[in-house]
């Protein structure tokens, strides 16, 4: 589908695990935030609650305490860092982005979840890179998270259910990973 930009940029995407430290420009930003907000939502009830962090301190600290809960709960994401003593859960990106659902909207993790493809597909035309970062919102949503639930400013009647990071990539690209056509059944109805 070469020419189609959509499709490439679908296609190209990849997560980045290594960031430059100068951020993104606020008003490309922002542009990608107003992708995210224009995803498909159930009823149209919008129910995310979108937090960007941009303060380098703030986001070492908390990356600090991630891992430290990490090492105290025995985490199983723990394994996926080569480097046990020099674990960076948010690969030193300048920006996080936390999106949090409304508990009692129907959908509301579905549709969170869409708004965060929104925003890594946007990010990723800007030539922005991004990595989800699963364990952002599982952290947030324990009892050790809740100070940062609170200072990230989320609604007590949202629930975090998914985070990536932004940055400028510092990595070698490498290809896309070989996805499994077979996985895709067409089903003719005559079962």
């Amino acid at each position: 589908m070469a020419g189609n930009p959509i499709v490439e940029c679908i296609l190209s995407r990849r997560s980045i695990r290594r960031y430059r430290s100068t951020p993104p420009p606020m008003d490309i930003v922002k542009i990608v935030l107003q992708c995210g907000i224009h995803a498909p939502t159930a009823r149209h009830c919008e129910p995310w609650a979108i937090r960007v962090v941009a303060d380098a301190a703030a986001l070492e600290k908390f990356d600090g305490a991630i891992v430290d809960w990490m090492r105290k709960t025995g985490h199983a994401a723990l394994q996926f860092f080569q480097n046990s003593s020099q674990i960076h859960v948010l690969y030193h990106a300048p920006l996080l982005v936390v999106i949090a659902g409304d508990r009692g909207a129907p959908l509301a993790q579905v549709d969170c979840i869409l708004a965060m493809e929104n925003i890594l597909l946007a990010a990723h035309s800007f030539g922005i890179g991004s990595c989800i970062i699963a364990s952002v919102a599982e952290f947030l949503k324990n009892p050790a998270g809740k100070e940062w639930e609170k200072m990230f400013q989320i609604p007590k009647s949202h629930e975090p259910v998914i985070a990536t990071v932004l940055g400028y990539s510092d990595q070698e690209e490498w290809p896309t990973a070989v996805r499994d056509g077979a996985k895709i059944v067409f089903v003719d109805g005559e079962g």
